[in-house]
């Protein structure tokens, strides 16, 4: 069977039950926001000797949260996959109030948390990108046991991101979905919601005097707010754009994971055969200085950000950003060393930080991506890419730290900065250095 699309359906995409010899090729599917909200892409059972190649598992990129798994498989062997893409997104026009129209590649968070399952072998692939696999249907023989210990904090969530940490090395994060903010207290081992008002919290993060920067995706096109966590509710002082400047006194606010494509403009020279790569879009990208800045009450910390897409009535929601598709935010200084992932293109890298928050000197890091990316203490690089792997600062992989979901969001904290807090899609972990 050679490029068939199957799209919108309720249960499954496509399905493949007691068949063999088969072979599939250019499969593509489409799981739409509604219908397909609870439908895996492709679902193998009881079959044999079955070739998928060139499969690309797509979910739009209006959909609200993360299916758990992309591919089903169960009592089947056999499986031969080659050259597998499971993600959600699209390009798409765009033509804004004002300025002329214009081309978007965006993608959205929630596709599927892992690619591959089998309920029964209790097996799973998380990678969403890679060239091959064969699936054998024999269980795998146990992993060591590895020495880092995975403490479940908090469950039953909806979609989590934006984790951030205050002076006391606290825990804050976003349930989107329902609109909360959330705090985690090491010391007390207690789960408190801060705050729950219709204000579309998306992105956390901290000034220098304790005020909680709160990027949200309400409005017209998105916001920043202060609050004081402990202050009333009432209390939210909305931060205005201002124009793009260098502030070298001022620490930046920058998404350290991105999802950057090329669209489907020709670049390709007709004297030269050169073409504009995914790496020389993600460079201009890192380098080209925001529209604007949003800068803290106390003149410390500033978010840079661009215009906002906005697809269909603004109150729906949907809107793209890469300060909102961001899974978190960092702080940096300029001159500091900022690693950032791009998801698309499965690599990270390093610059280092300019005074108007944009990024030179941009050497690849490692050929891995992923949703997040943080630094301990001794300057080693955590990447969430299906687990959270460890990297020395000279890009050397130290560990694998396996969870049970795939982590999204990283960052250190605890009451001596230490503890290794992971959201996931529906739980909050903690792991110790």
């Amino acid at each position: 069977v050679i490029m068939v699309s199957a799209e919108h359906h309720v249960r499954t995409e496509a399905k493949l039950d007691q068949v063999e010899n088969w072979e599939l090729y250019a499969l593509q599917t489409e799981g739409e926001r509604w219908e397909s909200e609870a439908a895996p892409a492709l679902e193998i059972s009881r079959s044999k000797n079955i070739l998928i190649a060139n499969f690309h598992g797509y979910r739009v990129t209006r959909s609200q949260r993360p299916f758990p798994y992309a591919i089903r498989i169960e009592d089947s062997s056999d499986i031969r996959f080659r050259n597998v893409h499971v993600d959600a997104n699209s390009s798409a026009g765009w033509c804004p109030p004002q300025g002329e129209c214009k081309q978007t590649v965006r993608a959205s968070k929630f596709s599927y948390s892992t690619c591959i399952w089998d309920p029964r072998l209790k097996e799973e692939a998380r990678d969403r990108e890679f060239a091959y696999l064969n699936y054998t249907g024999v269980k795998a023989r146990p992993a060591a046991a590895q020495a880092a210990k995975v403490e479940k904090l908090a469950a039953g969530f909806y979609h989590l991101g934006g984790g951030t940490v205050d002076a006391a090395g606290r825990l804050y994060f976003v349930d989107a979905k329902w609109r909360r903010i959330y705090r985690w207290s090491p010391e007390t081992r207690e789960l408190r919601i801060i705050r729950d008002q219709p204000l579309d919290p998306v992105n956390l993060v901290f000034d220098k005097s304790g005020n909680l920067l709160v990027v949200s995706s309400n409005g017209p096109g998105m916001a920043v707010y202060a609050i004081k966590p402990e202050g009333p509710e009432e209390e939210v002082h909305v931060l205005q754009p201002q124009a793009a400047a260098e502030r070298p006194r001022l620490a930046a606010v920058l998404p350290p994971s991105y999802w950057v494509n090329v669209d489907f403009t020709n670049t390709l020279s007709e004297k030269t055969y050169e073409y504009v790569s995914v790496e020389d879009r993600f460079f201009e990208l890192m380098k080209r200085r925001k529209t604007h800045h949003y800068v803290s009450p106390d003149g410390s910390t500033y978010i840079p950000s661009d215009e906002v897409y906005v697809q269909g009535p603004w109150h729906l929601g949907y809107k793209w950003a890469h300060i909102l598709q961001t899974f978190g935010l960092a702080k940096a200084a300029p001159g500091e060393t900022f690693y950032v992932t791009n998801e698309a293109e499965q690599k990270t890298y390093s610059g280092v930080v300019k005074a108007d928050g944009t990024l030179e000197g941009l050497k690849l890091f490692v050929q891995q991506g992923g949703e997040s990316v943080a630094r301990d203490a001794a300057g080693n690089v955590y990447l969430a890419a299906g687990d959270v792997f460890v990297y020395s600062p000279a890009g050397k992989l130290l560990e694998v730290i396996r969870l049970p979901e795939r982590p999204l969001c990283l960052v250190f904290g605890g009451m001596d900065g230490r503890t290794l807090f992971v959201l996931a899609s529906s739980s909050v972990y903690a792991v110790r250095r």
